[in-house]
């Protein structure tokens, strides 16, 4: 696994976003210092695009180094809108040494944010300005709105795509 990783412009004139490229044989990571007290937010928001269909993960972690993650799936070359509530998040399968799996997130302590390529082979992801989004945040992960009408199931996760293409 090599990533590489550089500044690159954001998705509106005058923001900076992270550019990773990922070549991916078994898992890599790139940790972002976020230390803040995270008790009053509500979610994380950020714009994303990538070179190829793939999934990345975005890991919360704290100073104790528990990790909660949550994947989204991004399909466009064009920036994409995502807002992942903190209820999204999960705790990792792979804890850190001496932390048990069912220890809770401190978000009055959270320490950095990691973004994870989990897509085999080689590809490019551009990640703009992350926030945090207060109270009343409005889940966004690049899948279309759907409204439901009570007692209806929807499922919208289908991608007619090759499984080589989004991991």
């Amino acid at each position: 696994t090599k990533i590489k990783i550089a500044q690159a412009e954001g998705p509106q004139a005058g923001e900076k976003a992270l550019k990773v490229t990922a070549s991916l044989g078994e898992w890599g990571g790139v940790w972002v210092e976020a230390k803040a007290d995270w008790t009053t937010v509500r979610a994380l928001s950020f714009k994303a695009k990538a070179s190829a269909p793939g999934l990345i993960e975005v890991a919360l972690i704290d100073t104790h180094k528990v990790r909660y993650v949550c994947k989204v799936r991004v399909v466009s070359d064009e920036w994409e809108e995502f807002t992942l509530p903190l209820t999204a998040f999960r705790p990792t399968d792979y804890p850190a040494p001496g932390v048990s799996k069912n220890t809770p997130l401190d978000l009055s302590a959270i320490h950095q944010v990691q973004l994870s390529p989990w897509t085999a082979g080689t590809t490019t992801y551009w990640v703009g300005p992350l926030s945090s989004a207060l109270p009343n945040a409005k889940t966004f992960t690049g899948m279309p709105e759907v409204t439901v009408e009570k007692g209806e199931l929807v499922v919208q996760d289908f991608l007619l795509l090759d499984k080589r293409s989004y991991g």
